[in-house]
């Protein structure tokens, strides 16, 4: 066996085993704690995505209030989350805050599948007097990550509902500004439909440990230069780690480099093109 394809078999080898490692921390990540709200607007989708998550081998806790609990099954018509209600922890505005903090130190991110509007309007404006404002306080003051379905407190949502819906335009833009503030605090906004999907593009940030609000980033002034030709003299095999820190449109690969299958699926998953030389 010649060095250069010990080399080749070596550099395979590693992100094979990379993949597995990082496999195995996405699967001690997939953890989250569902906020059940009072709000029923896209409830339905909400639990048709939440048991989604769960048989996609999500570990979810569920914690309610005893008002949600009392309005189960009106909440819920004809559907059931996958969880049992006698695994759900129910608390109230007395809960301790050593309940709160435990069920959100176990689990990696808080869902909120149905939030509503005054749940909404509470937290945006730093209110949490009751227990489901509190969980989300916390949640954002301890840096964890937060999904929420904005089905219940959003205007355009609640157009598309079916049910009346003629608020004049101050109040829709009271609406959008308490959404645009979550959003400001880092709160993932969706539709409850696309739950799942949400709470799927989360586990990246989670991976890469980032903490860093959404709306702080650093801007560049300096135009970008075109990329580099990675050469074969300098790397004769461009795997998965090196496709993930690929930015922009085109990565530029000499011939002689190998590009791992892995890798390739990772820059056709970014639209990546890759361009010979």
């Amino acid at each position: 066996m010649t060095p250069d394809l010990s080399r080749i078999i070596q550099s395979v080898l590693i992100e094979i085993i990379s993949e597995k490692i990082v496999e195995r921390l996405t699967a001690t990540k997939r953890k989250a704690l569902v906020l059940l709200d009072m709000s029923d607007y896209g409830i339905g989708d909400a639990v048709q995505q939440l048991n989604k998550l769960h048989s996609d081998s999500w570990s979810l806790d569920v914690a309610a209030t005893r008002e949600v609990l009392g309005a189960i099954p009106s909440t819920f018509p004809g559907r059931a989350l996958a969880i049992p209600q006698a695994d759900w922890t129910l608390v109230d505005a007395a809960s301790p805050m050593t309940v709160i903090s435990s069920l959100l130190s176990k689990n990696e991110m808080l869902i909120v599948p149905n939030m509503s509007l005054s749940l909404a309007a509470k937290v945006a404006n730093g209110i949490s007097d009751d227990a489901a404002a509190r969980f989300m306080v916390s949640a954002l003051e301890s840096g964890k990550p937060i999904v929420a379905a904005k089905d219940g407190c959003c205007p355009a949502c609640r157009a598309q509902d079916g049910r009346p819906f003629a608020a004049n335009d101050a109040y829709r833009a009271m609406m959008i500004s308490h959404l645009e503030k979550l959003d400001a605090f880092g709160v993932r906004l969706c539709r409850a439909a696309k739950l799942s999907g949400a709470v799927e593009a989360s586990l990246p940030k989670l991976l890469a440990g980032s903490a860093q609000p959404k709306g702080i980033q650093k801007v560049s002034l300096i135009s970008p230069q075109a990329p580099a030709i990675i050469k074969a003299d300098s790397k004769r095999v461009f795997g998965w780690r090196d496709a993930k820190m690929v930015h922009g449109a085109i990565v530029n690969i000499a011939e002689g480099v190998v590009v791992t299958p892995l890798a390739l699926e990772e820059l056709k998953a970014r639209d990546i093109r890759v361009v010979r030389h």
